[in-house]
């Protein structure tokens, strides 16, 4: 897989559970790897005495900023317009 591909949300959910089970299942890239250990570091510190008492709506927080970034990677690029495009005009010959 190239640095750049999007890997498919079925073979990561695969991962997760086979990671989970201590199954052998399909492999992800180094890069998916670390993005959820990072994710799972960050569940337990929001969890551990450490961090204190947790709000009461933390996990309504951590589902809100999960779904804003969905949106956001499933959202459409928007080109900005060039400030020198030339306005297309009408003949009406």
């Amino acid at each position: 897989m190239s640095d750049g591909a999007r890997e498919d949300d079925d073979i990561i959910i695969a991962w997760l559970l086979a990671r989970d089970t201590g199954r052998p299942g399909p492999q992800v890239s180094d890069a998916t790897a670390a993005r959820y250990a990072q994710l799972e570091a960050l569940l337990v510190g929001l969890s551990s005495p450490a961090a204190g008492v947790p709000r009461a709506d933390w996990q309504e927080r951590v589902l809100a900023a999960i779904g804003e970034l969905t949106r956001l990677r499933a959202a459409p690029v928007r080109r900005a317009r060039s400030s020198v495009t030339r306005r297309r005009t009408r003949s009406w010959h």
